[in-house]
């Protein structure tokens, strides 16, 4: 019965597709990166991820108008409501093109910086590579932002696979291209402009299927104001937080290739997009809580809490085991793919953001629960005081000590304090039916995983069978969770 159940479960259906979307992605980079790095030197390495940490940093100007568009396309497609869905869809496309401007101004304002006040970059010759692409950087990033509205469409009607395969593609055809120019022309500005209208395409792919899902839809320009309050009362505190979580967690690249250089940054980099992409993955086991959430609140708040407790442990437990069975096998494996010297460049960088991300991955669950639930506010306070922290551990660890080690060591404490106490406020303020003694063992697993990150030879191993023992304890026997819940 538990079988079929799985095999039929548009839950899993769903968790899987987005799994093949996000898995692939580190995937590409895994097989890219070596080659970009010998076919572009780390000087243009470290340029190409300055200028994505650019780009990515202008993604939180957005004003949270994909998860707005997430939120009530979910609602509307409950209610069979197109009209609604339509000028949703519009308005937030609109507003989108607009911000362009602002982002346009922003990073005129830092071609300023770059060009006169020396920010960021050593070298002329890097400096001229930066200032050429800032020119592409608007036009990047509008279609970033409405590549992020279109797949929440489609999240919407819980069609995760149209995500995933026109995601691939773009990524797929990005990267190929991509290789070929770097190979060929060694150009930062050619491959930027690949990114660029590949990803146009992907938007033009899209919306052909938004066509299909939402009967009578055709887009057009939309400002009226009622729209406009409908998606910005919800979108603002979700905006707040995308902003605070991507300039630091964005923003320790600007700050590394400040005080380090972009050749310490090609390195750093390397390893920080890897655990982009991996906390990538580890999210997409639960993205699908969002609709289900959004449509599940007339079933009730017992209903919909004890659904949100067991997503949070099933995907405590299945992250906690990837990252434990990455941090086994990462030596070996960086060795084969980057090989030996540049392994010894990153290892220490590996360390630390493997510890960081154990906890880190307390984050993901209560994100889509609080925001679908209708308690944006109170999520976006956590938020803050969760990055709020990691500013001052990276900050600490940067000033007094002025090494890359650590602001990563000062990063993982702080995200480890600001876990402990965002559960301890939701379990608190929300009245779920747990206690602090589960509190207290929820993240002893983690802290496992951590001593065999930080220990050599046997004890590695050792504490990593208790880190694993210790998941099928607390979260099966303790927590008694039930994995059929989320079938």
């Amino acid at each position: 019965m538990l079988r079929n159940k799985f095999i039929s479960s548009k839950n899993i259906k769903n968790t899987i597709w987005n799994l093949l979307e996000v898995v692939l992605s580190p995937l590409l980079f895994f097989i890219s990166i070596p080659l970009f790095l010998e076919f572009l030197g780390e000087e243009r390495f470290g340029v190409w991820m300055l200028l994505n940490a650019i780009i990515l940093i202008m993604q939180a100007l957005n004003l949270g108008l994909n998860i707005s568009t997430y939120k009530h396309l979910s609602e509307a497609v409950r209610r069979q409501d197109w009209v609604f869905a339509s000028n949703s869809l519009n308005t937030n496309v609109s507003l989108t093109i607009l911000l362009t401007f602002i982002v346009g101004s922003v990073l005129f304002c830092i071609g300023l910086g770059i060009e006169y006040k020396e920010w960021f970059i050593e070298t002329q010759t890097s400096k001229n590579q930066v200032l050429e692409v800032l020119v592409l950087c608007p036009f990047i990033v509008l279609v970033k932002f409405i590549e992020q509205i279109f797949y929440n469409v489609f999240r919407a009607f819980e069609e995760f696979k149209y995500v995933t395969w026109i995601s691939l593609c773009v990524k797929v055809l990005t990267v190929g291209i991509n290789l070929i120019l770097a190979y060929y022309i060694q150009s930062i500005f050619y491959i930027f402009c690949c990114i660029g209208l590949i990803s146009a395409f992907g938007i033009g792919a899209s919306y052909i299927l938004i066509k299909r899902k939402i009967p009578g839809y055709t887009f057009s320009f939309l400002l009226q104001a009622q729209f406009i309050r409908n998606e910005i009362k919800f979108a603002l505190y979700t905006w707040l937080q995308s902003i605070a979580v991507i300039v630091v967690y964005q923003g320790d690249r600007l700050l590394v290739s400040h005080g380090f250089g972009v050749v310490t940054l090609s390195y750093y980099s390397v390893v920080a997009t890897l655990f982009n992409h991996i906390h990538m993955g580890l999210t997409a086991l639960t993205p699908w809580l969002f609709p289900q959430i959004v449509k599940a609140q007339e079933q009730g708040k017992a209903y919909v809490e004890n659904l949100y407790i067991n997503v949070r442990n099933i995907g405590i437990v299945a992250s906690v085991i990837l990252v434990l069975c990455f941090s086994l096998i990462s030596e070996p494996l960086m060795i084969l793919w980057l090989g030996k010297d540049t392994f010894i460049e990153i290892e220490m960088y590996l360390k630390w953001l493997t510890i960081f991300q154990f906890f880190f991955i307390f984050s993901i669950a209560p994100y889509f629960f609080m925001n679908a639930s209708g308690q944006e506010k109170r999520s976006l306070k956590l938020v803050l005081m969760f990055t709020g922290l990691n500013v001052v551990g990276m900050l600490i660890g940067y000033m007094w000590f002025f090494t890359v080690e650590a602001l990563l060591i000062g990063l993982s404490i702080s995200t480890a304090i600001g876990m402990i106490a965002m559960h301890a406020i939701i379990e608190t303020t929300l009245h779920i039916k747990s206690n602090f003694k589960q509190l207290s063992f929820m993240f002893l697993p983690s802290i496992f995983g951590v001593c065999s990150v930080l220990s050599t030879e046997w004890w590695k191993w050792i504490w990593a069978l208790i880190c694993l023992i210790s998941l099928y304890i607390i979260y099966f026997k303790m927590f008694k969770t039930e994995f059929k819940k989320i079938l």
